[in-house]
């Protein structure tokens, strides 16, 4: 069981990732929840194990979720920015610059 942290409504919510191998592949789970089912002839690596696959995919997923939490940081700092950028064109307005 792997945890990956996520904010969400001001919360840390923690993700958890396992995985059921089968006699054919293997399901993933997001807290719980099957959201993923490789199967033959379907499986990403041909040359791992199902076990392999389904733990180097759950890499990947949290991966992802990295990427997109970064993603939401530089979105908010390029927010906060414009905003800086906003109030000093403003203030020289006023200033009458």
């Amino acid at each position: 069981m792997d945890r990956n942290n996520l904010e969400k409504g001001g919360k840390i919510m923690e993700n958890t990732y396992t995985y059921e191998v089968t006699e054919n592949g293997y399901y993933i789970y997001i807290n719980g929840k099957k959201v993923i089912h490789q199967y033959e002839p379907y499986i990403p690596n041909s040359s791992l194990s199902y076990e392999e696959n389904a733990k180097a995919q759950i890499e990947e997923l949290k991966a992802s979720k990295e990427a997109e939490k970064e993603e939401k940081t530089d979105i908010e700092q390029m927010k906060s920015d414009i905003t800086d950028i906003q109030l000093a064109l403003v203030e020289l307005y006023e200033l009458g610059v």
